[in-house]
């Protein structure tokens, strides 16, 4: 009876062992966050809160007259609320699913040792039984991994959506107002109000875009949309048949006519500062170019009243489509 009271024991021992080793790894180190600068009683009288982990050490940047906290990975503050605000069940995940990996890696370690302990000749534990143990520990563990690595890649694909919107919405363009004053305004200055259109290309689609959104400002403006022509560099004009072709496809004549207009409209702006616009769609340039779009014959990016992009189009379009095109989904792209 004591021989079988000692390997009982010496079977317990060792998953507590473990569970003692893993909540020390995940209990935080002394003297970090407000808990250890207040239980070490450092710095407490002079107001200090400890020194954070470098992960979450954030930075204070002096931006547009303004402090805002901004994240080691290069993330406002702002953005990271806004991604989870859009995923509000992601974070939870985020937090039970590496506890669950813990449990589930503690309990396959338990088998392991169990199933060891049963191939060297200790009896009281089923070998099949021990097994299948196992084998659904492993197949959680997998499981939790992989909702794991979707959560984290859906969070950085987001975030990485939400920062390219908010340097879309800090770029600026020249447009007349309704009683013909121009002024200088950044996109974001339209947001909730106006849906725009980037039409991106060679001289000759952005040539079109411009006589697209003359010949259809009422329809334009009506719909509170603004037509944005945006040149890229190194685009070699196209062929006089290949430009009747997407002037044709634009609902235009195959020529532009002599007296064309160059002013700018409510519904029609132009890009300030094109080295920040032509740096800020080098992505989409790459990835339209990945697709086997011909970019001199242009491409649209339809930005909507909420600031996301709805999608993205090849060619450019009649204004007839401009202002029929519908609201931005739910959940944007």
């Amino acid at each position: 009876q004591k021989l079988r009271m000692g390997r009982c024991a010496a079977s317990l021992a060792l998953p507590a062992l473990m569970l003692a080793s893993s909540a020390a790894a995940f209990a935080p180190p002394s003297g970090a966050g407000v808990l250890g600068a207040l239980g070490a009683r450092r710095g407490a009288l002079c107001g200090g809160m400890g020194r954070a982990p470098q992960a979450l050490r954030v930075n204070w940047q002096n931006r547009a007259g303004g402090l805002r906290m901004q994240e080691e990975q290069g993330y406002t503050k702002k953005q990271i609320l806004r991604e989870e605000i859009e995923a509000p069940f992601r974070k939870v995940r985020l937090f039970l699913v590496p506890a669950s990996m813990a449990s589930a890696a503690l309990a396959a370690f338990i088998s392991a040792t169990r199933l060891v302990a049963t191939l060297s000749g200790v009896k009281g534990y089923d070998f099949e039984e021990t097994g299948k143990n196992l084998g659904l520990d492993l197949l959680a563990l997998a499981g939790l991994a992989l909702i794991l690595k979707r959560d984290n890649d859906g969070r950085a694909t987001d975030l990485q959506r939400i920062a390219r919107s908010g340097r879309l919405a800090d770029l600026e363009v020249d447009i007349t107002s309704e009683s013909g004053k121009q002024a200088t305004l950044p996109l974001k200055t339209f947001r909730k109000q106006r849906r725009i259109a980037i039409i991106v290309g060679g001289p000759d689609a952005t040539e079109a875009a411009g006589e697209v959104a003359r010949m259809g400002q009422a329809a334009l403006i009506k719909a509170g949309a603004i037509v944005i022509p945006v040149t890229l560099p190194n685009i070699a004009p196209l062929s006089p048949d290949a430009r009747a072709a997407v002037r044709a496809s634009a609902g235009l004549s195959a020529t532009a006519p002599e007296d064309a207009s160059v002013e700018l409209l409510p519904c029609l702006a132009a890009p300030v500062n094109p080295r920040q616009w032509v740096e800020w769609l080098e992505k989409e340039r790459e990835t339209a170019e990945g697709q086997g779009l011909d970019l001199t014959k242009g491409f649209v990016i339809c930005v909507e009243r909420s600031g996301f992009i709805k999608q993205r189009l090849s060619g450019v379009p009649t204004w007839q489509w401009l202002p029929a095109a519908g609201e931005a989904p739910k959940k944007p792209p």
